[in-house]
């Protein structure tokens, strides 16, 4: 009977060199013989099949070592994913490019319908990258099964609880909101309204809520109704162009003015949105922060250099896409066994916007 184990552990060896297992020295036989649970026979039979591949080289003697291959990438070029704003999209791919470009790569900007991938996600592997970021997509758990059988390096611009062992950044949104809603809290504030567009991303949503919702229960003070993300982005873009966030921060701002029980601080969530919900204070003969305090959310790094009225959560967009570049880039040069998991830091900058509850 020809025996083929070995070839099914060489293969298991390989895959462990792959993910970075060791970096330049195998273990002993001995050692692999128990981590494998297969007799030392089979381990060495492997050993000498990997010898052959050229994957390793056995010294008598001395052990046996990982031969380093020269680099060589099948396109030198990655793919970009869910790029979907034009603005949005010039400033991250020119970041995208540049660091890449820095490396010897070309980017693919590629946007995309989710149900496309559901439907055919080889379409993935079809095309001419060594490996892709995921930024404003929602990547699914099949999309990941198949780019880790295909041992193709990914990395996504939003953090992914619901599958094990994926590569992202995103920024700490916990931290900051739980920090911004204390200080609204200590200022006396006890009707904090937040307001943004129906999250794309399902997973960033609920964390969101759940920050908002324990901060204000421990003291008393949540209300559902104060919590408004229910207008969707691409219909407010496609009705009003490039003003559509500064009209929904309008119509949110009637819509929390006319309630029972008004605000009296509103966290917006995008600086543009932010603008419109004053400008339509200013029309009703309010102001910040006298009668309201507001507090823009951003990624827009030239609005929190030159800002000097909205109180903001800031975080750069930019340095996130930066930083899931290099990463991304160091995963198709060296892959690793630890997915690279990294929350950024968001600042809290308080400015003219924000003051005291005087109601």
């Amino acid at each position: 009977m020809f025996e083929t184990k070995y070839l099914d552990v060489a293969q298991k060896l390989e895959e462990k060199i792959q993910e970075g297992r060791w970096t330049d020295k195998l273990p002993g036989v001995s050692v692999l013989s128990k981590e494998l649970e297969v007799n030392s026979r089979t381990i060495s039979k492997a050993l000498r099949a990997l010898s052959s591949k050229g994957t390793i080289t056995i010294v008598p003697s001395s052990g046996t070592f990982i031969r380093r291959q020269a680099k060589t990438n099948r396109h030198g070029a990655i793919g970009v994913l869910g790029l979907l704003h034009e603005k949005k999209r010039a400033v991250q791919l020119d970041v995208v490019e540049d660091c890449a470009k820095q490396h010897g790569y070309h980017v693919l900007g590629i946007d995309h319908c989710n149900d496309v991938f559901r439907e055919k996600p080889n379409i993935l592997l079809n095309l001419p990258v060594d490996g892709f970021i995921f930024t404003n997509s929602t990547i699914t758990p099949e999309v990941i099964d198949l780019l880790k059988k295909a041992r193709t390096p990914f990395i996504s611009v939003n953090r992914i609880s619901d599958v094990p062992g994926v590569n992202w950044v995103d920024f700490d949104h916990e931290s900051a909101h739980t920090k911004l809603l204390e200080q609204l809290i200590s200022l006396g504030h006890k009707r904090i309204a937040y307001i943004g567009f129906t999250p794309s991303i399902a997973e960033h949503g609920r964390r969101i809520l759940h920050v908002y919702r324990s901060a204000l229960e421990k003291h008393g003070l949540y209300d559902p109704n104060l919590y408004a993300f229910d207008g969707k982005m691409m219909d407010y873009y496609r009705r009003y162009g490039e003003h559509y966030c500064s009209i929904y921060g309008m119509e949110k701002a009637v819509q929390l003015l006319n309630s029972p029980k008004p605000p009296t601080a509103i966290v917006a969530f995008g600086e543009q949105t932010a603008s419109g919900v004053y400008c339509k204070l200013q029309a009703n003969g309010l102001s910040a922060p006298d009668d309201i305090s507001i507090v823009a959310t951003t990624q827009n790094a030239q609005f929190t250099r030159e800002e000097r009225f909205f109180s903001m959560l800031a975080a750069s967009a930019e340095d996130m896409i930066r930083r899931a570049t290099s990463i991304l880039l160091e995963l198709i040069d060296s892959p690793r066994k630890e997915p690279v998991q990294e929350l950024l830091d968001i600042d809290m900058i308080i400015q003219r916007s924000v003051g005291p509850c005087k109601t």
